[in-house]
């Protein structure tokens, strides 16, 4: 429709590649457990059937939720019972900053809490391409 097709080939074989050159590099590593946050009051989180579940597995993030759907909202207490070893902040759409996992520290002190860029989880298409080099 807007005589792109070279471009997007160029675009489809960059991600590719990218997404290739990150399993290889990960390929040794063990899976972590892992909560993804997008919102606060109350804190929601992200099913297995959602892109950013998709992204997480890339990452080799074991996503602590996935048996649940969409955007489960979820507990303090309920993440304390799941335990992850990670849980990832994320930017957008609610826009987390250093004082969250400062507060969250204080109910999970041995796990580890991240800040990260929601685009390069939640965002496909072009923007893909940046994505694994992020990871």
């Amino acid at each position: 429709l807007t005589n792109r097709l070279t471009k997007a080939k160029e675009i489809i074989a960059n991600i590719k590649a990218g997404f290739t050159k990150l399993s290889k590099q990960l390929d040794h590593q063990t899976s972590k457990t892992c909560l993804y946050l997008i919102w606060k009051d109350p804190y929601m989180s992200v099913g297995g059937d959602t892109f950013i579940h998709d992204m997480m597995l890339h990452c080799k993030l074991e996503n602590v939720v996935a048996h649940e759907t969409r955007y489960p909202s979820i507990s303090i207490e309920q993440i304390k019972s799941l335990a992850p070893e990670i849980i990832l902040l994320s930017s957008e759409p609610y826009p987390f900053k250093e004082k969250h996992i400062a507060e969250l520290q204080t109910h999970l002190p041995e796990t580890t809490i991240l800040l990260t860029d929601g685009e390069m989880f939640s965002w496909y298409g072009s923007r893909l391409q940046h994505s694994p080099a992020y990871f």
